[in-house]
């Protein structure tokens, strides 16, 4: 399922002799007409101010989330919460400092077609889903 966007305001357009500003939320759209551009300048500066964007949320961040409450849970050992953390760490490393928003399934994919095109310095064979 797609995932829904955040509240935002755009334009204003001009459309048919009169300004247009839209604001989307939850998914719907909807418009408001202005007979100048400063008048709807004037009501998007407004709308923009209730529109307060989600926190941003780092991957290093649920990274580190994950590997806590995979402790804190007891469905795996310490040592292996931390060498599993690693990996994906290791793996996802382009990505760790940017907003989780970031990381697309296209670029998820296109990340893990790189990695496993590469040899492993330790074995000097191709990487692999189950290879670490």
């Amino acid at each position: 399922m797609r995932r829904k966007s955040p509240r935002r305001v755009v334009g204003p357009y001009k459309e048919r002799g009169r300004w247009r500003i839209v604001v989307v939320e939850n998914g719907q759209r909807k418009s408001f007409f202005f007979s100048s551009q400063e008048e709807a300048l004037k009501l998007r500066a407004e709308f923009a101010k209730e529109v307060v964007p989600p926190p941003s949320r780092t991957l290093a961040d649920v990274l580190a989330e994950w590997k806590n409450e995979r402790l804190r849970n007891g469905t795996c050992k310490p040592r292996t919460a931390k060498e599993q953390a690693r990996g994906v760490r290791r793996f996802l490393e382009p990505f760790l400092e940017k907003d989780l928003a970031v990381l697309t399934p296209n670029r998820a994919a296109t990340l893990y077609q790189r990695y496993t095109e590469v040899p492993s310095a330790c074995t000097g064979r191709l990487m692999c889903a189950s290879c670490g």
